[in-house]
């Protein structure tokens, strides 16, 4: 048969065996062009759109991943939010000045010579009266500790770490 021979079915079910037909009536009911296209059958359709369907396996797989990425976005936020971030003792010529907890942010003014800022869970020394002020360059103490020290002042602040941090700042596979 050529292209324009090609018959139409008349039914798109596949319990009883389908007839060829050209008949305009039989065209115009199905809505089938007359290029010879003809309606999907059953198995036909399932066959369409089985890469669309989900079955239960992958479904239940779906749900699991999203749980456990729940579960641990959770258990993450919970850890963050209990975490001692270490504090910081601040001496001035040999005497306690005070400690402070890197928890809470707070700028703290030491005997009128420097400025401590903590933000951040971190240390730092944003102002000093000494002609050098090479301690407002040091580096923040953070939870692993560490110290500012301004000598021309006598200030020394001293990190003390966090509980469960490494006193030289390196973690367990650097160690």
């Amino acid at each position: 048969m050529t292209a324009k021979q090609n018959p139409v079915r008349s039914c798109d079910h596949a319990f009883s065996p389908c007839t060829a037909n050209n008949n305009q009536t039989e065209r115009s009911r199905l809505q089938v062009p007359a290029t010879g296209l003809r309606p999907m059958t059953i198995m036909e359709k399932k066959t369409a759109n089985s890469h669309l369907k989900l079955n239960r396996k992958e479904i239940i797989l779906m749900i699991a991943v999203i749980a456990a990425a729940l579960i641990s976005w959770i258990v993450m936020k919970q850890k963050r939010e209990s975490v001692d971030y270490g504090s910081v003792t601040i001496t001035v010529n040999g005497e306690k000045f005070g400690t402070y907890s890197l928890d809470k942010d707070q700028r703290i003014d030491i005997n009128g010579t420097n400025t401590l800022r903590i933000r951040n869970h971190e240390a730092k020394m944003i102002e000093a009266t000494c002609p050098d002020h090479i301690c407002m360059s040091e580096d923040a103490i953070g939870q692993n500790g560490g110290f500012i020290i301004c000598l021309p002042n006598r200030v020394i602040v001293e990190g003390i770490p966090a509980e469960g941090s490494t006193e030289n700042g390196l973690d367990g596979v650097a160690q």
